[in-house]
Formats: structure tokens, sequence, C-alpha cells
């Protein structure tokens, strides 16, 4: 593995530590990092399947996030695993997303009520999910043994 950190490092990626904790409702595992946005950090939740990156609408306060008063996209509906709509609403353009060394910015993400996830974390908050557009954008590759994230910087 020293090998795969080294070969990665010298392309340009940057190590992002994962904390995995296992539910207590359900006894399942999922990975969790800080992520900082416009300067205030938030534990989110590691989603490969999740379309987008999302912000519980009781943490967006907390982290300085302001919803858009016009829908950037009209007409999206958003699904979780079950079948009805979910009630969505965007951000405002965030100017800063860090994670660990890794940077973006000028991002729109979802606002949605996760306390449907926050019900099964015991005394962990968790501010939102990271998904697939940051995952694609910063060309992300796992390391799960070793619980890992790898971001590659942009240019």
């Amino acid at each position: 593995m020293k090998k795969l950190r080294k070969l990665l490092k010298k392309k340009g990626y940057v190590e992002v530590p994962l904390l995995p904790l296992m539910t207590p409702t359900d006894g399942i595992y999922h990975m969790f990092m800080v992520v900082e946005l416009n300067g205030h950090p938030g534990w989110f939740l590691l989603d490969t399947g999740a379309s987008t990156t999302v912000i519980d609408r009781a943490h967006a306060e907390k982290l300085g996030i302001v919803e858009a008063e016009q829908a950037p996209f009209s007409d999206i509906e958003a699904y979780g695993a079950g079948t009805d709509a979910l009630d969505i609403a965007f951000t405002k353009k965030i100017k800063r997303v860090k994670i660990g060394k890794w940077k973006t910015k000028n991002k729109v993400f979802a606002l949605l009520d996760l306390s449907h996830i926050q019900g099964h974390m015991d005394d962990m908050e968790i501010a939102g999910i990271l998904g697939s557009d940051i995952l694609i954008e910063g060309r992300a590759i796992l390391d799960y043994p070793r619980h890992r994230l790898y971001l590659k910087k942009p240019k």
C-alpha cells in the first residue's frame, strides 16, 4: 500500500483520512470525513451512489450555507432509496469547498432533510452527504482497507 500512496502523491493526489463508523441501529459501516464549506467544518458521509452532494437543512446555517432564492435547475425531483419524492432545494454558490488539502470553489449543492440518517448515528452530527459530483471532479480513488480517500488536485 505504500507504493499506492507514493504513486498517487506523485500523480498529484491528496490523501483524505476517512472515519469508519458502524451505525448502532443497523450494524452497517459508513465512511465519514470532514468537509469545510466556506471555512465551516462538518462531518459528511461518503456515498458513492449519491449523484450529488447534499447538505442537511438543519446544518445549513451552522455551515454558513444559504438557500438559493430560485432553483438553479428547473423541474428537478430527488429520490432516495424509497419511491417517494424528496423535498429538495439548492444552495447559493458555495465559494470554497475543502476536503483535507483538496479544494474546489463555486459549487451548488442540494439541501435536504437528513434527519432519517441522523436518527441512526447516536452522537455524531451529520452535516451532509458527499456525492459523486465531487468524487468525479476530484477523480476519487478509495482505499477501503486503509480508510483513505484520494482526490486529485486541480491544475
